[in-house]
């Protein structure tokens, strides 16, 4: 070996070099770098990109996609409680069926409006909605009794499982309070 390779391969071990003031060139040992609390002279490497956060579960997110199951001919929501699913055939089943619906126009055409919703606090109820039909109560009577609550703290909507209406297993519905304010209409069925 040549003395020129063999300062070649000792210029390797070394991590860090540059040419300072003085016109030398300076190097660091690997060593200098761990006393200094770092592993390496090597640059960092870059940040991995950060993933966007997940939805909070008592949160609606802006945009979110649901479904409402309907005979009645609408262009906007009025004010009052419109339900919800993520799931289109829930909802197409509760359209389908007038007793299930409990609203709507009589022989009118069911069908499935597509809905986006603007972001808003959710609140699950599920334990209030189950004590309430153990009373025979309505989940809406239920609520109304909780509306005033559920205001107080900036609720916008609210959910609970519901037996299904199209053969499956239950499902989560959820319950726009301000159907006016909140929801659009993004595709008629």
């Amino acid at each position: 070996m040549e003395l020129h390779e063999a300062l070649e391969l000792r210029k390797a071990k070394y991590i860090k070099h540059w040419k300072g003031k003085d016109g030398k060139w300076h190097y660091r040992y690997p060593s200098y770098y761990q006393k200094k609390g770092r592993s390496s002279a090597a640059p960092k490497p870059e940040r991995p990109v950060p993933k966007p956060p997940k939805p909070r579960a008592d949160m609606v997110t802006e945009g979110t996609a649901f479904y409402h199951g309907t005979t009645a001919s609408f262009d906007k929501f009025r004010p009052g409680l419109t339900y919800l699913t993520g799931d289109p055939a829930e909802a197409g089943a509760f359209a389908a069926n007038p007793i299930l619906a409990g609203h709507g126009e009589i022989g009118g055409k069911a069908k499935v409006v597509k809905i986006t919703a603007k972001a808003g606090k959710k609140k699950n109820i599920d334990e209030e909605v189950m004590e309430g039909i153990m009373e025979n109560t309505d989940p809406d009577e239920v609520i109304a009794e909780l509306f005033p609550e559920l205001e107080i703290e900036g609720v916008r909507y609210v959910n609970f499982m519901h037996p299904s209406a199209a053969g499956g297993e239950e499902f989560e519905v959820t319950v726009s309070l301000y159907p006016d304010k909140d929801l659009s209409i993004e595709r008629r069925g």
